[in-house]
């Protein structure tokens, strides 16, 4: 019989927990080092141990200001990027408040992705998509380069012989787009358009609007009245803001509600207010039974609409038109003075009423 000395023993006994141990030890450690690293607790394992292969690189940052992420594709974070760093087909950039980057595509074609902007950069058959999914752009581009930009799901050819500036904006469906310094044409659906003669906007179906069109249409008379035939009724004064009143609210787009009737006793402060936002030029035009007393135009980015006072012998109905590249739209109210007779027939009618003194 053979005997193992008791050190023997030992050393053997630990040697096969220790071959049980290490890889058991081994696979709970890869577990949670996969598990922190997913759960965006390890950065810097993200960006380097599951960083997918870069794709094709289609430019490079020539300038950035403060807060300016990257996402690559396939990796489900964004991470900083940093002047010089490479911009590669399917990149999302995003731009943060006050914040902007641009992105030269060659030595002379260059984008700049203004604050609180997201743009994916793509190749497409050999020409370099710079897809606006909201914010605003700046574009400067070499027509040789063979260039297009994607907004609103809608691919625009940048065409031209001359360098060519850009704006494109893009926000709540309506995409609008303006030449810079120089001007520039785009093709869109087949039809070319030069911005440096009107600007350009596409709506949430795609169609497309130049202010050349917008202006056609007035020549042509198919829009209302000109201003010059227009005359606020006696005892209505114009006001310059929005009345305060309804300046504290959160005023509802359009206001007032259509169709509603506005009773009052000592006079009415009245607000027309289509929407928030001209996009592009714009035009509010106002009747009162049946007669334009108002017409008012808004440039790009400006709050659009009318603000009168009335006297207490104010009564009658109100109409409205506002014109943008999107299209016209219109709305009615009427004007009451406080009585039993004018209550009960508003509410005969189902009228959605508000009495405002």
């Amino acid at each position: 019989m053979k005997f193992v000395s008791r050190s023997r023993f030992s050393s053997l006994k630990w040697g096969v927990i220790l071959k049980r141990i290490v890889p058991i030890s081994l696979i709970i450690f890869s577990v949670v080092f996969f598990y922190l690293a997913l759960q965006d607790q390890f950065s810097i394992v993200k960006r380097y141990l599951f960083k997918p292969p870069q794709g094709q690189e289609l430019g490079w940052i020539s300038e950035k200001s403060n807060n300016v992420l990257r996402r690559s594709f396939g990796t489900p974070s964004y991470f900083g990027i940093n002047q010089d760093d490479g911009v590669f087909n399917l990149d999302y950039i995003f731009s943060g408040e006050a914040s902007f980057v641009t992105v030269n595509l060659s030595e002379r074609s260059s984008v700049k992705i203004l604050d609180k902007s997201l743009v994916i950069f793509r190749n497409e058959g050999g020409k370099t998509v710079i897809d606006l999914r909201d914010g605003k752009m700046e574009l400067d581009v070499d027509p040789k380069d063979p260039i297009k930009i994607k907004t609103q799901k809608e691919r625009l050819d940048v065409l031209g012989e001359e360098q060519t500036q850009i704006k494109v904006s893009t926000k709540n469906g309506l995409s609008f787009l303006e030449g810079g310094a120089s001007g520039g044409k785009i093709s869109h659906n087949g039809q070319t358009h030069d911005l440096s003669e009107a600007a350009y906007s596409i709506d949430e179906e795609g169609k497309g609007t130049s202010t050349a069109d917008l202006a056609s249409s007035e020549k042509s008379g198919e829009l209302e009245p000109d201003q010059s035939q227009a005359r606020l009724p006696g005892g209505v004064s114009e006001m310059k803001d929005i009345p305060k009143d309804l300046k504290r609210r959160n005023i509802p787009v359009p206001y007032p509600p259509n169709q509603i009737v506005l009773f009052h006793k000592k006079g009415i402060e009245l607000l027309v207010y289509p929407r928030k936002t001209c996009k592009g030029e714009c035009k509010i035009k106002l009747f009162y039974n049946e007669k334009l007393i108002k017409t008012a135009g808004f440039k790009n980015g400006e709050e659009p609409f009318i603000s009168l006072k009335a006297n207490k012998e104010l009564s009658g109905v109100f109409t409205w038109s506002y014109i943008d590249f999107s299209g016209q739209k219109s709305g009615s109210f009427e004007v009451r003075k406080f009585n039993s007779d004018e209550l009960k027939k508003a509410m005969k009618n189902s009228k959605q009423i508000e009495i405002v003194n």
